[in-house]
């Protein structure tokens, strides 16, 4: 269990359907995630893309 208000790794957080019938699922990332979320991020640095955090 994380701390209140925190995902645990791995844990669910929802699903969904799109317009088009498929479907996903939403979870907390895990640590094998790691080297595909790096992968995903790198090609946003790559191609200049500006990434914005919003402060809760």
């Amino acid at each position: 269990m994380g701390y209140k208000g925190h995902l645990c790794s791995g844990e669910d957080v929802g699903s969904f359907t799109m317009k088009n019938e498929l479907s996903g699922a939403i979870r907390a990332p895990r640590m094998e995630d790691l080297d595909q979320f790096l992968k995903f991020i790198n090609g946003l640095v790559e191609e200049d893309t500006y990434i914005y955090k919003q402060d809760v």
